[in-house]
This record gives C-alpha cells, sequence and structure tokens, in this order.
C-alpha cells in the first residue's frame, strides 16, 4: 500500500510497498527553469538502487 504520497507544486513523491521489506516508487522535482527530473527507485534486501 501507499507509504508516501506527496504532490504539491514543486516536488511529488510516491512510495509502495511494505515498509521494511521492500519498497518501490518515483519522485519528480522542478528546477528553477521549469525542467523536471524523474528518478525511480526500488529499496529490498539487495538494498537501494535507482531503475
Amino acid at each position: 500500500g501507499d507509504i508516501i504520497d506527496v504532490d504539491n507544486d514543486l516536488f511529488e513523491h510516491e512510495q509502495d510497498g511494505v515498509a521494511g521489506t521492500s519498497v518501490h516508487g518515483e519522485y519528480e522535482a522542478y528546477d528553477a527553469y521549469g525542467n523536471e527530473y524523474e528518478v525511480k527507485y526500488i529499496a529490498d534486501h539487495l538494498g537501494f538502487r535507482v531503475l
């Protein structure tokens, strides 16, 4: 289920899974010029990895 769900004008972060076991998510942020940056990740028994 949802662990994190934040959304505002400059930042968005969503994370699903089971805290302490395995989670996956993504976050998006905007710089001063309006460029969007997106990162998807997974964190589990193998560690934190950017996808």
